[in-house]
């Protein structure tokens, strides 16, 4: 199976960089750690796209054909093009966040 390509999103790569910036604060080591243990879960979406949770709400799931991807206590949000190969990272929310009402806006 060929490997897909993983693209961060504009909005995802800058919630990406709020995540590390504020663990940092608190931790340089933890914030390393929760960032490494995110892209691992990127690299994984090269091999299994769908090794993800379809998103059950009807909408997004009609609209924009979400997927997550769970690194706890945050929420990765894809979805795929596969004539392309490609996985489209579109958010990554903590987990603790109305992330439904956010995704709608």
């Amino acid at each position: 199976m060929e490997a897909y390509k993983v693209e961060l999103l504009k909005t995802a790569r800058d919630e990406l960089e709020q995540i590390f910036d504020y663990i940092f604060l608190d931790s340089p080591k933890n914030a390393q750690e929760l960032i490494e243990r995110i892209f691992e879960r990127f690299h994984q979406l090269e091999q299994f796209p769908k090794s993800g949770i379809a998103l059950s709400e009807k909408v997004l799931k009609r609209k924009y054909g979400f997927r997550m991807l769970i690194e706890e206590p945050y929420i990765i949000f894809y979805n795929l093009d596969d004539g392309k190969k490609t996985v489209f990272i579109h958010r990554i929310l903590h987990g603790a966040r109305d992330w439904l009402s956010v995704l709608k806006e």
